[in-house]
């Protein structure tokens, strides 16, 4: 099956200033309260977001953010944790001057959205949660693996071969897997200060024992104050699905969809589905239940 191109999207590509460090981000669409998009960890905007972004700037002003250290942002040498990856998330609201917006986070991105609706409850005014990192500790080996020293130099290595072989891990259908999106994933790790970021975020996210006791929410989960809509692959093999579960339990106000045949990378994988799912949810949030798709 022929799949889009990962660089066809046409947003307009800017630069906010947060203490120093310029952020790139991809701006399209029209509407307030803007919707910002956080990428995971070794991803991209255009990793992340580049089948979904323009489906969703149909409907709204799309935000989609490389936080330090990802993407085509600046990557200082400097300690990449949680904290820093929360700060900078709202110091990117204040740069834009905006005192809240709407949050779409896959994967570490949904961790980092998670943690700034906890921590900033005024910034975040609904929360869409990809597969989110935060709800367990639990995680796939290779992560946990690639937290040590040695194994992480290798696995963050720029390969084409080493790329492609880690994202079997993100896809249910590996044909999601094209040549444009293992050059485009080749290209932001081989840029300067890229690895050792990553390296870095990822000895602070994790363990052998998987994702570190202070990373996980699950006990602030009833603290959430904003509407929030889960969504997860049943085939997800990096995340548990039954993560989705937990939060369907214990965040008040919230809506999870199990998506059918479909992996870690859901706005990829079913990017038309994920974003008519969001668009009802954004235009309207409705009761909290659980809804398995076809």
């Amino acid at each position: 099956m022929s799949r889009p191109a990962v660089a066809a999207i046409s947003p307009t590509a800017r630069y906010a200033h947060v203490e120093g460090v310029r952020l790139h981000y991809l701006e399209s669409g029209f509407g307030t309260p803007p919707l910002v998009l956080l990428p995971g960890l070794a991803s991209s905007t255009v990793c992340s977001w580049g089948q979904i972004l323009p489906l969703l700037s149909e409907d709204f002003r799309v935000l989609a953010l490389d936080l330090p250290g990802q993407g085509d942002s600046d990557k200082p040498r400097r300690n990449y944790d949680l904290d820093y990856a929360v700060a900078a998330t709202v110091g990117f609201l204040d740069a834009l001057g905006l005192h809240q917006a709407d949050f779409m986070g896959t994967s570490a991105g949904g961790l980092v959205a998670l943690h700034t609706a906890l921590r900033h409850p005024a910034r975040v005014g609904r929360l869409v949660l990809v597969a989110p990192a935060g709800l367990g500790p639990e995680v796939n080996w290779g992560l946990r693996l690639a937290s040590l020293p040695l194994v992480g130099l290798i696995s963050t290595a720029p390969w084409p071969w080493l790329v492609q072989r880690s994202l079997c891990w993100n896809f249910a259908d590996p044909s999601w897997i094209t040549a444009d999106l293992v050059e485009e994933y080749c290209r932001v790790r081989g840029l300067p200060g890229a690895q050792a970021a990553l390296r870095s975020a990822l000895g602070n996210a994790l363990s052998l024992q998987g994702l570190r006791p202070s990373l996980v929410a699950r006990d602030r989960l009833r603290e959430l104050t904003c509407p929030t809509l889960v969504l997860w692959g049943d085939r997800d093999r990096v995340l548990p699905v039954a993560h989705a579960q937990v939060a369907q339990q214990l965040i008040p106000t919230c809506e999870v969809h199990i998506l059918a045949n479909t992996g870690h990378d859901p706005a990829v994988e079913r990017a038309p589905h994920v974003a008519a799912l969001v668009r009802d949810f954004l235009r309207e949030v409705q009761s909290p239940k659980v809804k398995v798709q076809s």
